[in-house]
């Protein structure tokens, strides 16, 4: 569990993107990976208070957004991490009545890439 991560999420979102060369993900990409440990599946953050939800490289990275009072656009709204032996499924739990832009949810298995 972060505070902010080392990138802006965003960034995440171009990498998670982006269509790995040969297979490998990009250098800049990789450094940023490993400055997590190999055996780190979920990684939790905010900052930002902008709900964010990215599997990269077999990593789930979930900013769960913010439950306080409303700031600039983004919407109010929790995260909800479900761990089950067999995968972590991620998901967004509206807290107002017109709420858009939420991302959608993310299933990522147990047992590697």
């Amino acid at each position: 569990m972060l505070h902010e991560l080392p990138r802006p999420q965003s960034v995440l979102r171009d990498w998670a993107k982006a269509v790995p060369l040969d297979g490998k993900q990009a250098e800049h990409c990789n450094r940023f990976l490993r400055t997590f440990p190999e055996q780190c599946r979920v990684v939790i953050f905010g900052h930002s208070h902008e709900p964010c939800l990215q599997a990269l490289a077999g990593k789930l990275f979930f900013n769960p957004g913010s439950t306080g009072k409303k700031r600039f656009s983004l919407p109010r709204c929790c995260g909800l991490l479900e761990v089950s032996p067999q995968g972590v499924r991620a998901t967004f739990l509206s807290l107002e009545r017109y709420n858009e832009d939420l991302p959608g949810d993310v299933w990522l298995p147990v047992g590697g890439l």
